[in-house]
């Protein structure tokens, strides 16, 4: 596939972020070029929920019924509260409000839709506008600013064939470990370490219910206090739990 040498915008990342930034680009009619150093989406059931505010930016650019079509519905989306799995004084509490009736402060309300599932949306509707401007398994290398914009070295993971893009614009959209932050020295404040949330797989030891994957689980025999959810609108199912270093549970 052709990279251009020079491109009005350069999207490093193609998470969330810099999916929906190529769309909202393609929609404006702004020629750019996303690149990813993964070779495909993301496969972890992360950052589950869309906020109404992204809701409405992907209603700008029509793919609003799109990742509503691929959330879990509104009405299968509760909320428990208890003091472990199966407190049998625990609180269930459902969302408060339902794109189809029409009430609420916005047209577009949240919903709950894993990374795992959302990145596929953005990426086919990317492709559709701008198929030859999406290139995944490609990294930026390094980039340096003057005058006239940036300079971009890009460099294909699969054969290590090296790119020079010059574009007016340089957009970070890659993460906490940015290369774009790190090449325009922008530091990062504060404390790290803030808390450790370890995971652990389960397979075979819950009981799915529901139609779709994701709805409602059931772990008949768990006593294990933490927080619980499905693993996305997909397996594998994720149970954070506090850490216990020295529990036999983890090994």
């Amino acid at each position: 596939m052709h990279v251009p040498t020079t491109v009005p915008v350069l999207i490093v990342g193609g998470g969330p972020v810099g999916l929906t930034l190529s769309n909202l680009l393609s929609w404006y009619g702004v020629d750019h070029l996303l690149v990813e150093a993964r070779p495909g989406t993301s496969r972890h059931p992360k950052a589950r929920g869309v906020s109404a505010r992204s809701m409405e930016i992907f209603r700008r650019c029509g793919l609003e019924d799109a990742v509503r079509g691929a959330a879990l519905p509104a009405s299968q989306v509760f909320f428990y509260r208890g003091r472990d799995l199966v407190d049998p004084d625990f609180v269930r509490s459902g969302v408060a409000h339902d794109a189809s009736d029409g009430g609420g402060s916005t047209p577009s309300p949240g919903v709950i839709c894993s990374q795992d599932v959302l990145e596929p949306v953005l990426l086919g509707r990317a492709r559709e506008l701008a198929a030859d401007r999406i290139r995944f398994g490609t990294r930026l290398l390094s980039c340096t600013q003057d005058e006239e914009g940036v300079r971009a070295v890009l460099e294909e993971r699969a054969d290590g064939e090296r790119h020079t893009v010059r574009a007016e614009w340089l957009v970070g959209c890659d993460g906490a470990a940015s290369t774009v932050r790190a090449g325009a020295g922008i530091g990062m404040d504060g404390p790290t370490g803030l808390g450790h949330f370890p995971q652990r797989p389960l397979r075979g030891a819950a009981r799915r219910g529901g139609g779709r994957p994701g709805e409602r689980v059931v772990l008949p025999h768990s006593t294990r206090a933490g927080r619980f959810h499905g693993g996305g609108q997909r397996p594998p199912l994720d149970l954070p739990v506090p850490l216990r270093p020295r529990s036999p549970a983890w090994g």
